[in-house]
């Protein structure tokens, strides 16, 4: 059985729910909004207290059945149903009733799974052409992040993603070089039509729309590098041990039985998954 979650506008309190530090997901009556890891346990009483993310704080309001689930086995560790105030039901959603959840920027958007319209496939759709086209204008393209890592485990999309993640090796050394291919990457998908966004400079990111101007889901574009020690880079998120011979050529792999086409060589997508597992759980 869970232990109970003890909850109010301000904070998450856990008590003697097991060791260690693992990553766990917060749902709100079965939608997942927050993933994070467990701070250690408070003094002698055992209880682990977790402040709720601002973003996040404003919404408190009304009951909720708060569940803490284990990100890696989906174990229940702690649920109770929690009175914040006010009346109704707890609901995290944007204007268009979608359950948001905090994303890798800490910010609320929608995700995956708090999503009916069909996002998945057409995210996957995009991927499919937007990689496509990439390798054709001579950028070797692969998975990396919670996209690789979904492809790994169960052939799909995590459903607490919220965007494919493909990143490209760039051949040069030099930081500044490699921001030099970015900048050229990102000329020409605008010529060719798409909207991009650029976060610095090894991350584009590709937006695409709903017929009625809306954001519908986006792709990040990171660059891979390997440096004159080297190590394998990706700003932001890697830096290490990854022959060239384990990225290149790259072989296709199925996600929701669509090929994504493009993946780094056995022992190198096993080396970027370990990685992504430490960010995505």
């Amino acid at each position: 059985m869970p232990k109970p979650v003890r909850a109010d506008r301000r904070e998450l309190r856990l008590r003697n729910v097991g060791g260690g530090n693992p990553t766990v997901d917060v749902f709100f009556d079965e939608h997942r909004v927050w993933s994070t890891k467990l701070p250690d346990p408070v003094g002698r009483t055992g209880v682990r207290r977790i402040a709720w993310p601002e973003a996040i704080a404003p919404y408190l309001q009304g009951r909720s059945t708060v569940r803490v689930r284990m990100s890696a086995t989906s174990e229940d560790l702690a649920a109770s149903e929690v009175n914040f105030g006010g009346p109704g039901r707890v609901a995290i959603i944007d204007a268009q009733g979608r359950w948001l959840a905090i994303n890798k920027w800490n910010r609320l958007g929608p995700s995956f799974d708090g999503d009916d319209s069909g996002v998945q496939d057409r995210v996957i759709g995009d991927a499919a052409e937007l990689a496509s086209r990439l390798e054709r204008w001579g950028y070797p393209v692969y998975m990396v992040g919670g996209t690789l890592l979904g492809a790994m485990r169960s052939g799909d999309l995590l459903s607490h993603d919220d965007d494919i993640d493909f990143a490209f090796w760039c051949d040069k050394t030099d930081p500044q070089d490699v921001a030099l291919v970015t900048f050229a990457l990102e000329r020409e998908l605008a010529a060719a039509g798409y909207t991009v966004v650029r976060h610095s400079h090894a991350h584009l990111e590709v937006v695409f729309f709903t017929p009625e101007g809306g954001t519908d889901c986006y792709i990040d574009i990171f660059a891979g590098y390997h440096s004159e020690d080297g190590l394998y880079n990706q700003p932001f998120a890697l830096r290490g041990e990854l022959p060239r011979a384990e990225l290149l050529p790259t072989r296709p792999l199925e996600v929701r039985g669509v090929p994504l086409h493009w993946r780094p060589r056995a022992v190198g997508i096993t080396a970027l998954a370990r990685a992504a597992a430490l960010a995505y759980a």
